[in-house]
């Protein structure tokens, strides 16, 4: 599971049952037998009564995603992406997460419907998504209609500036579904990316 603030929780109640909150369901718990919240959940506090308590992480968690070809960074026209490979990428993006006390899943896919089913996947696990949809930016509906999904802040970022290379560039699906877009910064796009969704997510 992707380190991040919703968790999931498992304990085993020894006494009576107990009403325990989270911000979106309230779960009430028998008496007795070993529980597992076999979903995710948003804790807002409150107290456990009974033993084997374990919260698996608690730490809200930025997701970064990549699209195609930018698995091939450092290798594929350096003059206009730089010479930095995406593991670098992924480095710079750690760092600056972890200087806001966020946890961070990077993931990269050169498939249209991978891209679309982790976007989906973070509408519950991310508190902010920055996405470098690569050429799927100025070509998939499917990407922008899984982004209108999410209620979370959401940043399009770009190694280049777009609007000053080949038109069809030009026009981004991704935009219209972002709170912002970060290009032409080479890999710092990434790094004010996430600063930006950190100001942007309530600690």
């Amino acid at each position: 599971m992707s380190e991040g603030w919703r968790v999931i929780v498992e304990f085993r109640i020894d006494g009576s049952g107990f009403l325990w909150r989270t911000k979106d369901a309230v779960v009430r718990q028998r008496a007795g037998g070993l529980i597992a919240l076999n979903r995710t959940a948003m804790v807002t506090g409150g107290l456990i009564f009974g033993v084997g308590y374990k919260i698996l992480s608690d730490r809200q968690s930025i997701w970064v995603l990549n699209g195609p070809n930018l698995n091939l960074l450092g290798e594929r026209e350096p003059g206009i992406y730089g010479g930095e490979s995406l593991a670098d990428i992924e480095t710079r993006c750690r760092e600056s997460a972890e200087k806001s006390n966020l946890g961070l899943e990077f993931r990269q896919s050169n498939h249209e419907g991978e891209l679309v089913a982790w976007i989906q996947e973070a509408r519950t696990a991310a508190a902010g998504l920055a996405i470098n949809a690569g050429a799927y930016t100025h070509t998939s509906v499917a990407v922008h209609d899984a982004l209108r999904l999410l209620d979370i802040p959401i940043v399009e970022v770009h190694l280049s500036n777009i609007f000053a290379r080949e038109e069809f560039r030009h026009k981004s699906f991704i935009s219209a579904a972002a709170t912002g877009v970060v290009c032409g910064f080479g890999p710092m796009s990434y790094v004010l990316a996430i600063d930006a969704l950190a100001a942007r997510v309530d600690l």
